[in-house]
């Protein structure tokens, strides 16, 4: 990784990018930074002013977002496009946190960039402190989904949410992260806010209800960032 100038510690800064066709429809993301390569893929929705912006782990060669993988392609047929953006440092002690934060910032700026009025940002577990810190950051976040989230990001952040939608989302056998960490969350944030705990269900969201986890993500992002959600926003004769 690049070494940082003295005094920009928390600085990412994007000096070049690169959209590839992949075989299979979306586009791999190759954005230059100050910090280092950043990459993605993106899943286009024609003429979609919203975006999910899921931070996850794994690479354009070997994602391992099988979930957000799922959830992209359906939102295509919902008119919502997705940026699935892998962490450059996807480790939970310091400073990977801080870096991760840096890379969801660095990928609304990219959205904005690219025309983008709306961006849902989508973390799982510690990506799910890290987006909730990233949308307190950024005013341009429209609303953040945080699975199975960790507490870590989420103190002090959780409150600056509002106005904008926060949805927390737990399983209830979950011994990794216990669900009453989201909860706790809940208490710390302001409206609108709601909390959607699934029995059966641990760590990973594998389990019997996987089926209305991802039919209830796809309503609640569609609401968050869908075209109907939007239209306030775009201008003078723009798509969608």
């Amino acid at each position: 990784m690049q070494q940082q100038p003295e005094g920009e510690d928390l600085v990412l800064r994007i000096i070049g990018a690169e959209a590839r066709p992949m075989e299979d429809g979306t586009h791999g993301v190759y954005l230059n930074t100050t910090r280092g390569l950043l990459t993605g893929l993106l899943h286009v929705a024609p003429n979609a002013p919203g975006v999910v912006l899921w931070g996850s782990r794994g690479s354009i060669e070997e994602p391992r977002d099988v979930l957000y993988g799922e959830l992209a392609r359906q939102l295509v047929e919902f008119n919502v496009s997705s940026f699935r953006m892998f962490f450059r440092m996807p480790d939970s002690a310091p400073p990977g946190f801080d870096e991760c934060v840096l890379d969801m910032l660095g990928g609304i700026s990219f959205l904005k960039g690219i025309g983008a009025l709306g961006i849902a940002l989508v973390g799982t577990s510690f990506g799910g402190g890290v987006v909730i810190n990233a949308g307190a950051l950024s005013p341009h976040a429209t609303a953040v989904v945080a699975m199975a989230s960790q507490l870590h990001g989420a103190r002090g952040n959780a409150p600056q949410i509002a106005p904008r939608p926060l949805l927390l989302v737990h399983g209830e056998d979950d011994t990794v992260i216990e669900y009453e960490a989201s909860q706790i969350i809940m208490n710390w944030a302001g409206e609108p806010k709601e909390m959607v705990l699934y029995p059966q269900m641990g760590h990973s969201l594998q389990g019997p209800h996987r089926d209305n986890l991802k039919a209830m993500l796809i309503d609640r992002l569609v609401k968050f960032v869908g075209p109907n959600a939007l239209l306030g926003n775009q201008a003078p004769g723009d798509g969608g």
